[in-house]
């Protein structure tokens, strides 16, 4: 494996609570597995460039940005 970096990432109350859960689940489970944030993160974002490319996630976020409603300052999705 890879040295880890250390980075910052916000996340919405929905996404913190399930990843909550799936830490909670990851100590409870009979073989303890590694299910933390940072873990599930790894995972996510593994799966994710094995299905799209660099070029596919900007065209979705961009869709999302033109779907999100106005607010002020930077467009959040």
């Amino acid at each position: 494996m890879l040295p880890l970096r250390r980075l910052t990432f916000y996340l919405d109350e929905q996404a913190h609570e399930w990843l909550e859960d799936i830490g909670y689940a990851g100590r409870r489970a009979k073989s303890r597995v590694d299910a933390s944030r940072s873990a599930v993160v790894r995972l996510a974002l593994e799966r994710l460039m094995d299905q799209m490319g660099v070029e596919a996630v900007v065209a979705e976020l961009q869709g999302r940005a033109e779907r999100a409603p106005d607010s002020p300052g930077r467009k959040r999705i």
